[in-house]
């Protein structure tokens, strides 16, 4: 008979593979490879390879990849951080290290995957970026930026982030008090 207070056990294999999502999840921008979440689990990376295709039937990489390529599409789509600047906090070597990397992923250069899902020129973004920017400051939204904090987004939902400026009228942004 089964209880909330029967112990359930977990094999060890599902144990580690638990404690690498974890990891993972906390260290995916800093550490692209296999080698440091296997010595953070005191295994061998044949060990923690073998661990995680057998669990997901998916490679260790293709989960990192994974968390890159996803933060990196909401990065683009969500902000107004330079590419260079996304590829810096996804700790990229350099832009182009990260261009090729997201062309593999999605089969799309950055920039034209932040063109394409906005629906706008390079020159009506850089426009509106500049004005909606201004507009929300005299909101009182206060940039946030640097790598020590968690949410990179600017300042407000990813639907207010590349929008024609027109369509915002002042009244209907929620007011956000300057600390």
């Amino acid at each position: 008979e089964y209880n909330r207070y029967t112990p359930v056990y977990v094999k060890r294999s599902g144990e580690i593979y638990r404690k690498f999502r974890k990891l993972l999840v906390k260290n995916y921008r800093q550490h692209h490879d296999i080698a440091f979440y296997a010595d953070e689990l005191n295994i061998s990376t044949t060990y923690l390879s073998r661990i995680v295709k057998h669990s997901t039937g998916n490679t260790v990489r293709f989960h990192i990849s994974e968390l890159l390529s996803a933060d990196a599409r909401h990065l683009l789509e969500c902000t107004d951080l330079d590419i260079k600047e996304i590829a810096s906090q996804l700790g990229f070597s350099d832009q182009s290290v990260f261009g090729k990397f997201f062309v593999k992923k999605t089969g799309l250069s950055p920039l034209k995957f932040r063109l394409k899902k906005s629906g706008q020129s390079p020159a009506e973004i850089k426009r509106d970026k500049r004005s909606l920017s201004a507009l929300l400051q005299s909101q009182g939204w206060k940039k946030r930026r640097g790598r020590d904090t968690e949410d990179t987004n600017l300042f407000a939902p990813c639907n207010l982030s590349v929008v024609s400026v027109n369509s915002l009228q002042s009244s209907s942004l929620p007011r956000h008090p300057r600390r």
